[in-house]
């Protein structure tokens, strides 16, 4: 069941030229707004949202993205779906699937296009890819943004291409979420990342087999534009913040999601789910001397990818 670049879709241009009309009406009669959630997390507010009932991941969403927000939907429920059979019980997901007026109006602090996550709540996506989400994809990759195979059908290749590459990021925020929201924590700074990268590891491998080359390929392409400046050194470990710039982030992402990729090649995606599902249910502890003993290529990893304190 394969969720590839070629299966986004967007909102075809005259859809969104009708939106333009029912966004200028919005700011006259609602205000989007980040507010408390019922577990004092964020949501956003706006009765002009649209709802996508689901199972383990309902959508909010911007009017005229109908068809976005089933293939957001359908992504997450999968990754949901996937953490579940760790023994987690709590993995539903709320999304919101916004058009870059009602992204503006809500006061996200990243940039259209750049999914953000509210608390441990919710997710939130690009409803499509306008010309200054485009810019701004190939501005991330540093160049081309890869076209999707055939033809989408309500939006032009590299739009559906830059919506990918938000999904892609998306789902690694989405692991993250999940990761954070079970405590998948450990006795070093490096074991809650990549465990948040296992897990959204674990859905690519289940749902989409064979993409994980290609992934860490386009990953690898944004984490260049924060290596630029970095020393030959490196960065060190303890600068890693999930709230960094994009360039920044994604040059540790890349390398937690390598570890993730040793993780699920030594032990298999059965195994390395147990890992998780022990430190879930706490009758193993999440310790680098364990995950070291388990996987020895974790030890290189470590003094390859970072930066020795002075």
């Amino acid at each position: 069941m394969a969720l590839a670049l070629a299966g986004v879709c967007a909102a075809a241009p005259g859809v969104r030229a009708a939106h333009a009309a029912h966004a200028a009406h919005a700011a006259d009669t609602a205000q989007l707004a980040e507010v408390p959630g019922v577990a004092g997390h964020r949501t956003i507010d706006s009765p002009l949202l649209l709802d996508l009932p689901g199972d383990l991941a309902p959508v909010r969403y911007t009017p005229g993205a109908l068809d976005r927000a089933a293939a957001v939907q359908k992504r997450f429920e999968l990754l949901a779906e996937e953490f579940s059979r760790t023994g987690f019980k709590a993995a539903a997901l709320v999304i919101y699937v916004l058009s870059p007026e009602d992204w503006a109006a809500a006061g996200l602090t990243r940039q259209y296009g750049e999914p953000a996550a509210l608390a441990t709540d919710a997710l939130v996506l690009p409803a499509w890819a306008d010309d200054a989400m485009v810019a701004r994809v190939r501005d991330w990759l540093g160049g081309d943004i890869p076209l999707p195979l055939g033809r989408p059908l309500l939006a032009t290749r590299e739009e559906a291409g830059a919506l990918g590459i938000s999904d892609l990021l998306a789902q690694i925020e989405g692991g993250r979420l999940l990761a954070h929201r079970a405590h998948l924590e450990g006795d070093r700074p490096w074991i809650a990342p990549v465990m948040a990268h296992l897990v959204a590891r674990l859905a690519w491998d289940r749902f989409e087999p064979g993409r994980m080359s290609e992934i860490a390929a386009l990953v690898d392409a944004i984490a260049a534009r924060g290596a630029r400046e970095v020393l030959p050194a490196g960065r060190l470990l303890a600068t890693w913040n999930e709230n960094l710039a994009l360039p920044e982030r994604a040059y540790f992402e890349a390398r937690f999601l390598r570890a993730a990729d040793l993780i699920v090649t030594a032990k298999g995606s059965r195994a390395a789910r147990k890992i998780l599902s022990k430190a879930i249910r706490g009758t193993e502890p999440l310790t680098e001397a364990k995950l070291v003993a388990d996987v020895p290529a974790l030890a290189g990893w470590l003094t390859q990818s970072f930066a020795t304190p002075p």
